[in-house]
């Protein structure tokens, strides 16, 4: 269950464990002459029911390890994908922009992780949420504009700069409130790495006037971590 993708898949590996369980107890029964008798079949019976039981324990204390040790199962992600979760059913309605490009990143993400042997659904959760941080203020991101109206042709590019930088910060702060797990974490703050917000950059710069200290690129950059895992 290394790779599920539904919760059914536990239970078909242990329709497999149970599948063993009685093949390895029949040849048992074989052996000792008692294939045919009560303790065979009684045999047979607690063979079966010990998949059952492991499959039990798994669904019971994986979510109180997954509490006590920093492990994700991808049981917990299936849980997340889920886009009736709260802060996505949030950003359906305040930034649909930016939650309908959330979902289509979250498709191309998944087949370039299966790709490169990633894990295809913590990517897909991890696009799902990386641009919660949008919904603080959605009207300035392109995805979320209506007839033309840009609040950034009334700003300055670095009141623009900052407005963009501060989605980062945002979904991070969303993302601890709601504690999801630290991996949604780092895609979050890592998502864009340390990259420049070259438009408004470039903007300011034409901007500059004669006299005036020159244009630091580092407000226009964004501060959160380069990408450390694939």
């Amino acid at each position: 269950v290394g790779r599920i993708k539904r919760r059914k898949d536990i239970w078909k590996a242990g329709l497999r464990i149970a599948g063993a369980n009685l093949a390895v107890i029949a040849i048992g029964n074989t052996l000792g002459g008692i294939l045919f008798s009560s303790t065979g079949l009684e045999n047979m019976i607690f063979g079966a029911l010990g998949a059952v039981i492991v499959v039990g324990l798994t669904l019971t204390f994986l979510p109180l390890i997954e509490l006590s040790f920093p492990v994700v199962s991808d049981i917990k992600l299936l849980e997340l994908q889920d886009l009736n979760h709260p802060l996505l059913a949030r950003m359906a309605v305040q930034a649909p922009g930016t939650y309908h490009h959330s979902v289509i990143v979250g498709n191309l993400a998944e087949d370039a992780a299966e790709a490169i042997g990633a894990n295809p659904l913590l990517t897909r959760v991890g696009a799902y949420f990386h641009d919660i941080g949008k919904m603080d203020k959605p009207e300035y991101f392109i995805e979320n504009q209506r007839d033309s109206i840009n609040p950034h042709d009334t700003l300055s590019p670095s009141m623009s700069a900052l407005v963009l930088l501060s989605h980062v910060t945002k979904g991070l702060e969303m993302a601890k409130a709601h504690k999801l797990i630290p991996q949604i974490r780092d895609m979050i703050v890592e998502h864009h790495g340390m990259q420049l917000i070259k438009f408004f950059y470039l903007r300011a710069k034409d901007q500059e006037k004669p006299g005036q200290s020159s244009v630091n690129e580092d407000d226009f950059r964004y501060s959160g971590r380069k990408p450390r895992t694939r």
